[in-house]
């Protein structure tokens, strides 16, 4: 099932107006179009088919919020990463702090006590699932180079119920395209491209569907590399685009049907990305400028494994997901405390620091899905889950500055650093394991009205066990510390949907998201307590689904309330002997509300239009005592206004291809970047920005060439700032998009 949102997107924040044709299907015509033409003279959007809710449903008529990204587009598009999707949705937030470090907001509902490098980090607000394998990380969500896509679906809103913790302010669902049994296919594609104050960037993509034995056993292969060349100078050391970077992908899909009725399919998958440095910039400094002498250079890598096994029971369909999901994620930065601690002793140039993780989950689900469309159908199933996570920060000098300050530290007759040049050194281990049962039931009160109800229950444990070592003035810091967490609960859901007729729906709906704590870290350092315990949300929302005018027209809308409880931030506080460090913790209570419109519009067969546009007002309505925050302040990742359109033009070229023109914009509004508190009055803020896209091209049955430009107008868009984290990062330092990027594009099947 494949679906117009992303028929010709490009780089990162441009792809905002995408989300207004989420409910566009692609047609069977050569040229791939997003209308259906039942004849000469009717043109309507086609239905989109998902399985947010376990079973093959229409978009229109799932009783929540939806939108959906189909594979073919997302190719056709050169769509690279997460940001060429997300930024779509009205009502989301995408933060890019750069090498791997990304965090999507929902609804508002974003975790505002993340730290940039992982350690210790807070459980993302949003789920993230490949298939039915969830990839939740730390609160840096991976961003996978994922291709040969069937669709990604965006769920708005809690998914307590189905999908369980982590997925308190939605959920994003890449589902894979499965091997064909029938025939053998195959597609390749390049894109090479400039980028203004930068240089040449180049990517390759394909996939190989291969039957091995006809309509039984079958397997898909799919490969993609990308380098992209940097755009900031290092004023600091000389170096010219030193911000450049690496990411690559390789896949095999597995599929196995002794039976009509049983199936198994086998992934596997791993992902990997390099960056060099940061796409910071250092605001104080000349475009395109940054003044630093540590290493910023990030690594991210995803591997995952999975066997999903189906048997078709007749009244239900009993499957069985097994996998494994790991990750691992090293950054360099700068923790200037503690060198400078040091300079009276000797000269001290830098401040480096490194942090590193390394996750690995294995999970098991059963589930058992009623068949058909009775009055009553039902969903139950059973989770487990058994994480482990290792991660370390590590505090040095490099070698010119140990030797100077190893002399002076002689000296003065105190212990000299180790070799290595460490001065503080802090592993950190967790293991987590969760039970869960769930089941969910859609009832027909009447013809037209349907109820739904769901119900999750968990028991969670974790423990936590940390070494921090420091060495010579620094060595009273050494300890350990050890916690462990006990919880258990239910997540309910209650949806009422009345359904007038094909055509119109409306529904509401009251549901639950619940997140785990995190553990303190730095309590060794004698900053803060023991971390902070789980928070939970109801988020209340009322919408309409439409369509109109022979389905020429549709119109989605949908007003929602957030009450926030316990919500987790991080802390303030100052350590003896390495400075002002955050820790995190329990800091009140917050309500947020807002609404939602989705457009799209297809006049006739040659055009194509839509429009987006989201509100959230969020707000402290209470703070827990020693909690660093302000009543009445708005939380950070939320800007109050996104709003994205396009327009599209196709016509026939020769009676195989068709030409198409497309122009894109989208809008982020200004939001902070901390929770706004005495000590940061602005929240540290990023400004509000608009960007453009364009591209000219020829689509074919088997061959699709065009030229884009990204970033029409050169917008210095603002994605983060700052690093959080270890100590502090200057806070003028900021990520920003790829300055206006223009190329050519290919791709060819087979």
């Amino acid at each position: 099932m494949n679906h117009l949102s992303m028929l010709f997107i490009g780089r990162a924040v441009t792809a905002g107006a995408f989300a207004v044709t989420t409910a566009l299907a692609n047609a069977a015509s050569p040229s791939g179009s997003p209308i259906t033409t039942a004849s000469a003279a009717t043109v309507q959007l086609a239905e989109v088919i998902v399985t947010a809710s376990r079973r093959e449903e229409n978009a229109q008529s799932v009783a929540g919020g939806i939108q959906v990204f189909g594979g073919e587009e997302l190719e056709r598009a050169g769509a690279k990463q997460m940001s060429d999707y997300i930024l779509a949705v009205p009502g989301v937030s995408f933060r890019d702090q750069g090498g791997g470090a990304t965090r999507i907001a929902m609804r508002g509902i974003s975790d505002i006590g993340a730290r940039d490098n992982g350690i210790g980090a807070m459980v993302s607000t949003t789920g993230m699932y490949v298939n039915d394998i969830s990839i939740v990380d730390t609160s840096n969500v991976p961003d996978l180079a994922l291709y040969d896509l069937e669709r990604i679906e965006v769920l708005k809103g809690p998914q307590g119920t189905l999908y369980g913790e982590g997925a308190m302010g939605g959920a994003v669902k890449m589902i894979l395209k499965s091997p064909n049994l029938a025939k053998f296919e195959g597609r390749a594609e390049t894109a090479l491209s400039g980028t203004t104050g930068g240089g040449f960037n180049s990517q390759v993509r394909g996939v190989v569907n291969l039957p091995l034995v006809a309509d039984r056993l079958g397997l898909r292969l799919a490969a993609s590399y990308e380098n992209r060349d940097g755009f900031i100078d290092n004023v600091a050391t000389g170096e010219r685009n030193f911000n450049g970077s690496d990411q690559y992908s390789m896949r095999g899909t597995l599929l196995w049907k002794p039976t009509d009725a049983l199936s198994a399919e086998l992934l596997a998958l791993y992902n990997k990305q390099s960056h060099d440095a940061l796409d910071q910039i250092d605001n104080q400094l000349p475009d395109l400028q940054m003044a630093i002498l540590e290493k910023q250079n990030a690594e991210a890598e995803s591997r995952i494994f999975g066997l999903t096994l189906r048997y078709d029971l007749g009244f239900a369909e009993l499957s069985s997901i097994s996998a494994y999901y790991g990750s691992k994620h090293e950054r360099g930065s700068r923790v200037l405390q503690l060198a400078q601690a040091l300079a009276g002793f000797g000269t001290v140039t830098q401040g480096p620091a490194t942090a590193a993780t390394d996750l690995s989950t294995v999970s098991q689900e059963l589930r058992l899905v009623s068949s058909g469309d009775q009055r009553l159908n039902w969903i139950a199933g059973a989770y487990y889950r058994d994480k482990k996570q290792d991660s370390s920060t590590r505090i040095y000098l490099v070698p010119a500055d140990l030797a100077s300050v190893n002399a002076g530290l002689g000296l003065a007759g105190q212990p000299l650093l180790p070799a290595d040049g460490t001065i503080i050194d802090n592993p950190v281990s967790e293991q987590y394991k969760q039970y869960a049962v769930y089941g969910e039931v859609n009832f027909k009160l009447l013809e037209k009205l349907e109820l739904i109800g769901g119900l999750r229950w968990f028991e969670e444990k974790a423990n936590d066990f940390g070494i921090t070592t420091g060495y010579s003035l620094f060595a009273g810091v050494s300890g350990t510390s050890s916690g462990e967490r006990k919880e258990n609960g239910l997540i309910p859901k209650a949806a009422l949907s009345y359904k007038f007729d094909d055509d119109h729906l409306i529904y509401a709906q009251a549901a639950k998201g619940f997140r785990s704590g995190s553990v303190n870290n730095f309590k060794p350092l004698g900053v803060g307590g023991d971390g902070a315990d789980s928070d939970s949300l109801w988020n209340y929302e009322l919408g309409t689904k439409n369509s109109w005018l022979g389905r020429r027209l549709r119109v989605n809308g949908s007003v929602f309330y957030v009450d926030w409880k316990d919500v987790q931030v991080f802390g303030s506080g100052f350590s003896p002997v390495a400075g002002p460090l955050s820790f995190p913790m329990n800091g009140g209570d917050a309500e947020l509300y807002g609404a939602e419109l989705e457009l799209a519009a297809a006049p006739g067969e040659a055009w194509l239009l839509g429009a987006t546009a989201g509100y959230t007002h969020s707000k402290i309505v209470r703070v827990k005592q020693d909690a660093d925050l302000t009543v009445g302040a708005p939380l950070p990742n939320v800007p109050e206004w996104t709003a994205s359109g396009f327009v599209e033009y196709r016509t026939p070229v020769t009676a195989n291809s068709k030409g198409f023109a497309r122009f894109d914009m989208q809008y982020t509004g200004r939001q902070a970047t901390l929770s706004i508190t005495p000590t940061v009055p602005d929240g540290l803020p990023v400004d509000g920005y608009s960007i453009g896209k364009l591209q000219l091209g020829v689509e074919a049955d088997r061959w699709l060439a065009a030229l884009f430009v990204d970033n029409l107008w050169d917008t210095r868009a603002q994605l983060g700032r700052g690093l959080a984290g270890n100590g502090v990062v200057n806070p003028e330092f900021i990520t920003i998009a790829r300055p206006r990027t223009y190329g050519i594009r290919a791709s060819v099947s087979f």
